[in-house]
């Protein structure tokens, strides 16, 4: 078949064409834009993985922390007791040495807390064995105690914070010797905490690393997500606007077709009108007998002269007919009789 010819016979090809062709391409953009949808859905189950790694390792981190924190409030009650009894100290080497000027504020709560013990204890003493008293002096030493316990109970908050030992300022030496050895002991647990925080501190420093990777492993996960989906976005986009093409080639196509199935349901229709007869067409043989009988020529219910001459030539037409085969019939029978004779 020629080329022109199939064109004339498929008005539409160039459309069939460009129409498989457009879905041909929908079917390879569908397929990219799943593999990319594929690419962002791996990213998000790996980030999904390392956030929740994440999250249980600043929960395991942020409890380090507090064990740090609570050994370093440690380090500072040892301290504070340590520097405490520092400046106790010094106040009793001032007093030892006669030179008070050089007692430091921050040991004053101390000394006078440890000095108001030894007061109370002096007069309270005194009181019960001293039986020559005038009742105005035991009326004047018994006001100084509540006093002296009064300053005492006032005091007594500052000196639980720092657990201060209680010393007996009548025997200084001795007391000095206390403070020192207390001093120490709590300068020795300072050390000692102090080295539980720089071990915790390495383990700290390794976990803040692991924290820190995994916060940027998860970032760029994320981000390879976005970048997945963002494309895979762009390929449904481009997608999107070629299947509304093919739509409209869809719509074209479908119209074409219609409107040929039109034309040719007309044509045959038309055709058909044509090829039909009187007998066939109602109405050609409506038109038919009503010139007839404008002309004269046919007469309802009867028979024109022409049936009727027509009629008598039919019925010698027959007679004669039937002449002949009567006598073709005699013949045949004479011929058999004479046969029978010889």
């Amino acid at each position: 078949m020629a080329k022109g010819q199939e064109e004339e016979e498929r008005p539409d090809a160039d459309l069939r064409d460009r129409l498989h062709e457009m879905e041909a391409k929908v079917r390879k953009m569908r397929d990219v834009r799943n593999n990319f949808n594929d690419a962002a859905k791996r990213f998000a189950e790996q980030r999904n993985a390392v956030q929740t790694h994440y999250k249980e390792h600043r929960t395991a981190l942020d409890e380090k922390l507090e064990e740090r924190k609570a050994v370093r409030e440690l380090i500072n009650q040892h301290k504070e007791r340590r520097n405490a009894m520092q400046a106790q100290l010094r106040d009793l080497y001032a007093q030892q040495s006669g030179n008070r000027s050089n007692s430091k504020k921050e040991g004053s709560v101390v000394g006078e807390y440890n000095k108001i013990l030894s007061e109370v204890s002096m007069l309270e003493k005194r009181f019960e064995t001293g039986g020559t008293l005038t009742p105005s002096k035991e009326k004047n030493m018994i006001k100084a105690i509540k006093e002296l316990k009064r300053r005492q109970a006032e005091l007594e908050p500052s000196i639980k914070k720092f657990e201060m030992v209680k010393i007996d300022l009548s025997n200084i030496d001795e007391a000095i010797a206390t403070l020192k050895a207390e001093a120490d002991i709590s300068h020795q647990a300072m050390i000692e905490q102090v080295k539980i925080s720089d071990e915790m501190s390495e383990v700290l420093n390794g976990m803040f690393e692991q924290r820190d990777f995994l916060k940027a492993e998860g970032d760029r996960l994320h981000n390879g997500f976005l970048e997945e989906r963002e494309k895979a976005d762009e390929i449904h986009g481009k997608m999107s606007e070629l299947m509304d093409q093919v739509t409209e080639a869809r719509n074209e196509l479908k119209a074409q077709n219609e409107e040929r199935k039109s034309w040719l349901t007309d044509h045959n229709a038309a055709v058909t009108d044509e090829l039909k007869s009187g007998a066939d067409d109602e109405d050609v043989a409506n038109e038919l007998v009503s010139e007839l009988l404008s002309s004269g020529s046919l007469s309802v219910g009867g028979t024109t002269s022409t049936d009727s001459l027509g009629g008598e030539r039919t019925r010698r037409t027959k007679s004669k007919k039937k002449a002949r085969v009567s006598s073709f019939a005699a013949a045949r029978g004479n011929r058999g009789r004479s046969v029978k004779k010889d």
